[in-house]
């Protein structure tokens, strides 16, 4: 018929392909991560050089409002910064939808977060009537199974 095969859709060429598309946006990772690491150092020094008394610090982490005690620094060159690599990485939006309908391919992703990941238009509605759908489909199947046994 002149048709060809689709070739090799293996799961890992599409994550090589995905991860081979970023180089731009890791060369970004890396910049911002040098960027970081230097304003990190910067703020550490002047921070161990003008807060000389204790004081409360505010912060909120995991939404949480979680202050945190500062004591003064006697010698900051005993400190060392450091600042995790992966935290600067970039991720454009495009890669990781493609990484996720390669896992949900896999049936590794729940549809519902397939749905929200790619910003599909009122999926709480279509998630509930696909897995609608879905069970329907497996009491369909069932009641053939049991009917089938029967005779």
């Amino acid at each position: 018929m002149g048709t060809g095969s689709r070739g090799n859709v293996a799961a890992e060429l599409t994550e090589t392909e995905i991860s081979q598309s970023m180089g731009l946006s890791r060369l970004r990772g890396r910049m911002l991560y040098l960027a970081t690491e230097k304003l990190v150092r910067l703020l550490l020094g002047n921070m161990a050089t003008f807060y000389t008394t204790p004081r409360t610090i505010p912060s909120i982490v995991g939404g949480q409002w979680k202050p945190v005690e500062w004591q003064p620094v006697a010698d900051p060159e005993e400190y060392t910064v450091h600042v995790d690599p992966a935290s600067t990485q970039v991720k454009s939006k495009t890669m990781l939808q493609r990484l996720y309908l390669a896992l949900a391919k896999m049936g590794r992703m729940p549809t519902q977060d397939l749905l929200n990941v790619l910003e599909i238009p009122d999926s709480d509605a279509i998630a509930k009537r696909l897995q609608t759908e879905l069970m329907l489909m497996a009491l369909a199947r069932g009641k053939k199974g049991a009917g089938g046994r029967g005779r």
